[in-house]
Formats: structure tokens, C-alpha cells, sequence
């Protein structure tokens, strides 16, 4: 069963796509072209990917379609975790590559796993000379590099840093990290700090009432004539 292969349209003119999965088995190139469709009229796709690779042949059907679509839009992509294999040469037909701070990319030779008679591996051999032929001229066209240069880092399967990618030429730039928003204050925040101050000021007028009663209550003990008040007879001790 295949993993879905999400995509969110936020707007008539931006759309995001999440390839998140083994190539040809979870995010199939039947999952990207209905995703694709969906996305027609976009100004703006942004691919987020995270993938082992996969499937040859199904990275090379996705590099096509993302190809075409790149044509009549703004295609970005983002390694978000892991673009290896078939997944990292997949996102070479994107407009623009970036790659998260901690993102990983691998490149190699077209492989097979195959069994046989000796003739049959010859035939595979030649198989998979031409397909990494074809690799090559991906990658070279996209890192502006040559062929042969990328010739030895597929045949040296390289693994890329973000930084790495990028000085290679096999990305454009490494995702600015951003600071998170502060959070917002939420209704039951402000309600308990509303409540918090009504229960302060309660508080605070009970302490203030029970302070004049004191002090109404001292005064009235004060001696003095009978029927003088506290407050006269403080009057008249003052009095030279």
C-alpha cells in the first residue's frame, strides 16, 4: 500500500508537496502526477522531500513531470531530511534547491540487484552504464559542472552536508533558520490573569477594610469624656 503523497493548496497561486518516502513504493510517480494536476495553475510548488530513494525508473518519471511543471511555474524543493539516490537527482528539474541546515544528500552509479546467467549480467552491466550516463548529464546539466567531474563523485557514492551541496553546485542554498514565533496568548491565559487580578484586588480591599475597622475599633477605646468622640478628644489633647 502506498503512503500518501501530500499536497496542500494554501492558495489559488502556491501550492506544497510532500514526498516523504521510498521512491516507486510509497511516493509513486502515479501519487505526483495526480498531486501535479491538482496543483494546475500554481504560481509557486514547493516540494518538501525526505527519501532513501528508490526506483530508478520512477525517479526518472518524476524528474519529467516536475520538468514540465517547472516550465509554467516556480518549482521549489526542499531537502528537509534525506534526498538520496533516486530521490536527489529527482529534484534536479526544480527551479530552485534548498536544503534544511541539517539535510543530507546522496549521489551514486545506477544499481541493480539481479541474478542469472553470465550473459544476463553482461546485458545488466550495459543497463546500468547507460543509465548512469544519464545521471551524469542530469546532474552535470544542473550543477553546471563537468561530466566527468560528476562521473567520479557518483562513482565514489558521495554524501553531501548542506553546505556541501551547495558549494558542489548539486543545491542553491541552505535554509535560513528561523526563530520561533513568540506564542500567542491564548483565551484561557488571558482569562486566569483577569481572574488572578480580580482575586488580588479582593484581596487587597478585604485587607484595607479589616484595617479601618482596626483602627475605627482602637480609637473608639481611647478614654475620654462620656459621649466625646476618639477623634475630638485627639483634638483636644493637641490643644496647648
Amino acid at each position: 500500500m502506498t503512503a500518501p503523497t501530500v499536497l496542500n493548496r494554501s492558495s489559488p497561486v502556491e501550492a506544497s508537496l510532500h514526498l516523504y518516502g521510498v521512491i516507486g513504493s510509497e511516493v509513486t510517480a502515479q501519487d505526483v502526477a495526480a498531486s501535479l494536476k491538482d496543483a494546475s495553475g500554481v504560481k509557486v510548488l514547493r516540494v518538501f522531500v525526505d527519501s532513501p530513494g528508490g526506483d530508478l525508473m520512477a525517479g526518472k518519471a518524476i524528474y519529467a513531470q516536475l520538468a514540465r511543471f517547472a516550465q509554467a511555474a516556480e518549482v521549489v524543493a526542499t531537502v528537509d531530511g534525506l534526498a538520496a539516490s533516486a530521490a536527489s537527482f529527482m529534484i534536479m528539474a526544480a527551479t530552485r534547491i534548498v536544503m534544511a541546515p541539517e539535510a543530507t544528500m546522496m549521489v551514486h552509479e545506477a544499481r541493480a540487484v539481479a541474478g542469472g546467467k553470465a550473459s544476463d549480467l553482461r546485458a545488466l552491466a550495459d543497463v546500468l552504464e547507460s543509465e548512469t550516463a544519464n545521471l551524469v548529464s542530469i546532474y552535470a546539466r544542473r550543477t553546471k559542472r563537468a561530466p566527468e567531474d560528476i562521473a567520479a563523485i557518483l562513482a565514489a557514492e558521495t554524501w553531501f552536508t548542506a553546505a556541501e551541496a551547495v558549494e558542489a553546485g548539486f543545491a542553491d542554498e541552505i535554509l535560513s533558520e528561523l526563530k520561533p514565533r513568540p506564542r500567542a496568548e491564548s483565551d484561557q491565559t488571558r482569562f486566569l490573569a483577569s481572574l488572578a487580578a480580580e482575586v488580588n484586588a479582593a484581596q487587597t480591599a478585604e485587607v484595607m477594610r479589616v484595617r479601618n475597622l482596626r483602627n475605627a475599633a482602637s480609637r473608639a477605646a481611647t478614654p475620654g469624656k462620656p459621649g466625646q468622640t476618639a477623634a475630638a478628644q485627639d483634638a483636644k489633647e493637641s490643644t496647648p
